[in-house]
Protein backbone atom coordinates (compact mmCIF):
# COMPACT_ATOMS: atom_id res chain seq x y z
CA UNK A 1 0.00 0.00 0.00
CA UNK A 2 2.84 2.42 0.84
CA UNK A 3 4.51 1.59 -2.47
CA UNK A 4 1.33 2.39 -4.39
CA UNK A 5 0.99 5.70 -2.56
CA UNK A 6 4.62 6.57 -3.32
CA UNK A 7 4.17 5.76 -7.00
CA UNK A 8 1.01 7.86 -7.17
CA UNK A 9 2.75 10.79 -5.49
CA UNK A 10 5.75 10.53 -7.81
CA UNK A 11 3.49 10.43 -10.87
CA UNK A 12 1.51 13.48 -9.73
CA UNK A 13 4.75 15.36 -9.07
CA UNK A 14 6.11 14.56 -12.53
CA UNK A 15 2.90 15.78 -14.17
CA UNK A 16 3.15 19.04 -12.22
CA UNK A 17 6.76 19.48 -13.29
CA UNK A 18 5.86 18.87 -16.95
CA UNK A 19 3.19 21.58 -16.83
CA UNK A 20 5.59 24.00 -15.12
CA UNK A 21 8.26 23.32 -17.75
CA UNK A 22 5.78 24.10 -20.53
CA UNK A 23 4.81 27.38 -18.84
CA UNK A 24 8.47 28.24 -18.25
CA UNK A 25 9.27 27.62 -21.92
CA UNK A 26 6.47 29.95 -22.98
CA UNK A 27 7.61 32.72 -20.64
CA UNK A 28 11.21 32.23 -21.78
CA UNK A 29 10.14 32.58 -25.41
CA UNK A 30 8.33 35.86 -24.64
CA UNK A 31 11.32 37.28 -22.76
CA UNK A 32 13.75 36.33 -25.53
CA UNK A 33 11.46 37.91 -28.12
CA UNK A 34 11.24 41.10 -26.03
CA UNK A 35 15.03 41.21 -25.77
CA UNK A 36 15.35 40.93 -29.56
CA UNK A 37 12.79 43.70 -30.04
CA UNK A 38 14.67 45.98 -27.62
CA UNK A 39 17.91 45.51 -29.60
CA UNK A 40 16.24 47.24 -32.54
CA UNK A 41 14.64 50.09 -30.57
CA UNK A 42 16.32 53.48 -30.81
CA UNK A 43 14.91 54.51 -27.43
CA UNK A 44 14.92 51.41 -25.21
CA UNK A 45 11.45 50.78 -23.78
CA UNK A 46 11.16 47.44 -21.98
CA UNK A 47 7.41 47.71 -21.35
CA UNK A 48 6.67 48.39 -25.01
CA UNK A 49 8.96 45.54 -26.11
CA UNK A 50 7.29 43.15 -23.68
CA UNK A 51 3.81 44.13 -24.88
CA UNK A 52 4.84 43.56 -28.49
CA UNK A 53 6.44 40.21 -27.61
CA UNK A 54 3.25 39.10 -25.83
CA UNK A 55 1.23 39.89 -28.94
CA UNK A 56 3.64 37.95 -31.16
CA UNK A 57 3.96 34.89 -28.91
CA UNK A 58 0.31 34.59 -27.82
CA UNK A 59 0.51 33.30 -24.28
CA UNK A 60 -1.88 30.49 -23.40
CA UNK A 61 -4.85 31.36 -21.16
CA UNK A 62 -3.87 31.65 -17.53
CA UNK A 63 -0.44 33.15 -18.14
CA UNK A 64 0.06 36.90 -17.97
Amino acid sequence: MKLAAAILLATATMIGVAVADEDDDCIDRVLNTAAKIMKHQVVKDAAKALDEARRKCRLPPGLT
